[in-house]
């Protein structure tokens, strides 16, 4: 429980993680509830909480919560909701008829590990499925979810959702031609702009040199365990494809830093 609101990824369960609880849903509800509500960041509980006690007190509506939340929080809730039911939903498209991984399962069981996969991958490090027997498009998924990671003052890493969003807004903004970049009738200054495209720019520039780094050490390592592995460093993630076990010591090296 510590681990998964920590976004740690460490069990005690072995090599297995929680695959053995992929059908009971109080593990998976439990551990997806965690993982979420950790990955929202500080500032976005403390605002929620100050916008339900004046609920409670009756000083606003409940229909404007959303309405009168900061622009971060606001961010932060659409991005996080967003990437989850999106992610869950490609999942349990891509998977249902995988053999390997959930073909034949009862309908439950696939939407909780659907749930599950799109959720730990934004840094969580838990697994339900063997993430060996993913099929490739669930793969990509994951790589792009490992990379964007949770939000900002929260337990998660990755280069953060708020950051994502501010570059497909300002991408948005371009391509219709508009000077400024706004979202729910605020204005994102350049500033924050120009910062979102120099985290993104130097998390990929680290990850396409530390995969030629391991290619450089381990000629023979298969690609697509590679970049899984180094997706999962970079956004602090912990979930591998096999890889780990069997890297030599300097690809440890170079994984950690």
């Amino acid at each position: 429980a510590v681990s998964a609101f920590c976004n740690a990824g460490i069990d005690l369960f072995g090599e297995t993680s929680l695959s053995v609880y992929v059908s009971n849903p109080l593990v998976n509800i439990t551990t997806i509830g965690l993982i979420i509500v950790s990955g929202l960041g500080f500032i976005v509980w403390w605002d929620l909480w100050d916008k339900f006690r004046k609920v409670l007190r009756k000083e606003l509506s409940p229909s404007r919560v959303f309405r009168v939340l900061r622009l971060q929080s606001k961010l932060v809730l659409t991005m996080t909701g967003i990437l989850v039911f999106s992610g869950a939903f490609l999942v349990f498209i891509f998977e249902s008829g995988n053999p390997s991984t959930l073909k034949g399962a009862p309908l439950g069981t696939k939407l909780m590990a659907s749930f599950f996969q799109s959720v730990t991958t934004r840094t969580a490090g838990f697994y339900t499925m063997d993430q060996s027997l993913l099929s490739t498009p669930t793969v990509i998924i994951s790589l792009l979810w490992m990379f964007i990671g949770g939000s900002p003052m929260g337990t998660a890493g990755g280069v953060k959702t708020t950051t994502i969003a501010v570059l497909i807004l300002s991408i948005a903004a371009y391509l219709q031609g508009k000077k400024d970049v706004e979202v729910y009738g605020r204005k994102i200054r350049s500033s924050y702009i120009r910062s979102a495209q120099v985290v993104v720019g130097m998390a990929v520039s680290v990850l396409l040199i530390s995969v030629l780094g391991i290619f450089a050490i381990m000629p023979d390592a298969p690609f697509v365990d590679v970049l899984y592995e180094l997706t999962s460093a970079i956004g602090t993630v912990g979930l591998s494809r096999g890889l780990t076990a069997v890297l030599n010591t300097p690809a440890k090296w170079l994984s950690l830093i």
